[in-house]
């Protein structure tokens, strides 16, 4: 088995495609936020990136946040049910 990296290139690169600030905030405020309203589930290619984003065009809707800078995942995939599974967020502490 290979370990992870333990270097400050590694911390680097790994910073490079995070949002660190943002993710320590919302992991800092996460008991003061709501569920969300809306949350668009579906398959690939069946219209759920076209719905995204006339709900957030059209109706002024926020967008999920997403902790990877990444082009495709920018304002589409959400990781609000995610905390858990980084051993951050008590599962007791979703609706």
């Amino acid at each position: 088995g290979r370990s992870p990296p333990r270097s400050a290139s590694a911390l680097a690169r790994l910073l490079a495609v995070t949002r660190p600030l943002e993710l320590a905030w919302r992991l800092l405020t996460v008991r003061l936020r709501c569920t969300p309203d809306v949350y668009i589930l579906g398959e690939v290619r069946c219209g759920t990136t076209t719905a995204a984003s006339l709900l957030r065009s059209e109706l002024g809707m926020q967008g999920p946040f997403t902790p990877w800078v990444h082009p495709l995942a920018e304002q589409k995939e959400s990781f609000f049910f995610v905390g858990h599974m980084w051993g951050l967020v008590s599962p007791a502490l979703y609706p």
